[in-house]
Order: structure tokens, then C-alpha cells, then sequence
């Protein structure tokens, strides 16, 4: 990272100091419909860089920390038991979907000579295998707005409906960042990293969830989700809520990669 000119006071204090900036920490549940705990998240955003902590709870592989850096244009994904970090860049993206677009080519000449329900079971397969929001051939989310002022904890909430076709696939609760005492400035970093991953997402809204007026003309919802239910055949699938936003001053320190782990390449 290039440093600005500076005097050899403020060098100094940089080096000597851990430096700390006012920064958003929030946490957020996920539950399938019998309210069992799917996972519970912890982010810290700053300026330009966000960390997400997950709590493996249903036994998948998952990594537990991701952290991303717009300033460096990397993302690292560690699995702290294993102790190890995959590091992640845009050209490493732009690899992935070609190689996703090779794999998906060959699947598909595979599946034509497929009856159709076998073909349907591969389909649905493949489609489980692939983070949500990543399949390239999945069809966009498109949200409209149903309702205004529905209460949620302590907020009035406005109420979108996502549609994938004309299939319902998802219901959210928004509010403006304004109304947690924020400015959308403040997530830009989340953005940021939608962008980031621009190569593989198809539906941003879904991957990163923080949508502003510009992305309502485009069939996106605007603010930030509070409550958010995935729906698949007409039926909830799992229910995501924010349960705690707060300004909080974020260490440095926790964007760093941690020196006691080991590289992992993706291939």
C-alpha cells in the first residue's frame, strides 16, 4: 500500500501505534423454519475493509473468518481450525467463472440426452453445490415493495417481496441506515465487496445485502435487511434477522491476516 507524504512525527505514531477508526459491528442470526440455529454472524466494517466471523453450527465446512480489503483488492478466507488462508483476488474470480462456464458446458451436453426428471434431480443438485447468489444460469431475484411502516423490534420497516419469475422466493424487512444512526456512506464497504465479486454473482443484492434508491429502479430493494426470508415452492426455507448494530471502534488489527497460518492455493 503507498503511504501519503507525512512528517516523521506522524511515521512514528503509525508505526508505534495501533492504529483504530471508528468503524459499524453488527450480528446476525440465521434459523431454518424449525428455529434451529443455521449460523450466527459477526461483522466489522471500516472505511474499506469488512470482516465476517460465521459460527460453524450445522457441521459443513465453512470458512469462519473471511476478511476483505479494498485497499489491497484481496479477500482472505481462513479456516482458523485447520489454520490455514486462501487468498483471493479479482483475476482469481474471473478465473473461477471461466472455469465454472467450462464445467457448466460440459454438464449441460451431458443432461440433454437426460429423461426429463433425471435431468431436473441434476439440475437441482448442482444447484445446491453452489453458494447462493454464485450460479451463473440462476435467474435474478426481482424485489417490489408491499408495505411500509411494518414494525420489527424497535423498527418501522418497509416490506419487499422478491420474485425469481413469477415464483415468491423471498420476503425482507428493510430500514435506512439513518434510522440505526448511520449514513450509507458507512457501508460502502459492502458494496464494495459485492463489486468484488461482480465475476461470479450473479445477484448482488442477495450476496451482499445493502440496497440504495438507484437499485429499486432496477428491481432491488432499498436499505438494509433486518429480517430476511428465503423461500423456495412457496415455502420458507430460512429466516436471517439482525439482532444487534452498533458504531463501535474497530481494531486495525482485525483486518490483518494472522502470521501463524498457512497459505492454501485455490487449484
Amino acid at each position: 500500500m503507498k503511504m501519503l507524504p507525512a512528517t516523521s512525527l506522524m511515521l512514528f505514531v503509525c508505526l508505534t501505534v495501533s492504529p483504530v477508526f471508528a468503524g459499524v459491528y453488527f450480528e446476525g442470526t440465521t434459523r431454518t423454519t424449525d428455529g434451529t440455529v443455521q449460523e450466527k454472524s459477526v461483522i466489522y466494517l471500516n472505511a474499506d475493509r469488512l470482516r465476517v466471523e460465521n459460527q460453524e453450527t450445522k457441521g459443513a465446512s465453512v470458512p469462519d473468518i473471511i476478511i476483505f480489503r479494498q485497499d489491497k483488492k484481496v479477500m482472505w478466507v481462513i479456516h482458523s481450525k485447520e489454520g490455514t488462508y486462501t487468498e483471493i483476488t479479482n483475476k482469481d474470480l474471473e478465473e473461477m467463472k471461466s472455469k465454472m462456464d467450462e464445467s457448466m458446458k460440459m454438464m449441460q451436453e451431458q443432461m440433454k440426452n437426460m429423461p426429463p426428471e433425471q435431468r431436473k434431480m441434476m439440475e437441482e443438485m448442482m444447484a445446491k453445490q453452489m453458494p447462493k447468489g454464485m450460479m451463473t444460469q440462476e435467474e435474478k431475484t426481482t424485489f417490489k415493495k408491499a408495505a411500509s411502516g411494518v414494525k420489527f423490534r424497535s423498527w418501522n420497516c418497509d416490506k419487499y417481496e422478491g420474485f425469481k419469475g413469477s415464483e415468491k422466493s423471498a420476503e425482507v424487512l428493510t430500514i435506512l441506515p439513518s434510522q440505526a444512526g448511520f449514513n450509507m456512506k458507512d457501508f460502502m464497504v459492502m458494496r464494495d465487496f459485492a463489486e468484488f465479486f461482480s465475476p461470479l454473482a450473479v445477484d448482488a443484492n442477495e450476496f451482499v445485502m445493502m440496497g440504495t434508491e438507484e437499485d429499486v429502479n432496477k428491481g432491488g430493494f432499498q436499505g438494509m435487511p433486518v429480517k430476511y426470508v428465503n423461500m423456495s415452492n412457496g415455502k420458507i426455507t430460512d429466516t436471517f434477522e439482525l439482532e444487534k448494530i452498533e458504531s463501535r471502534t474497530n481494531p486495525a488489527s482485525l483486518f490483518e491476516l494472522p502470521a501463524d497460518l498457512k497459505k492454501k492455493e485455490i487449484w
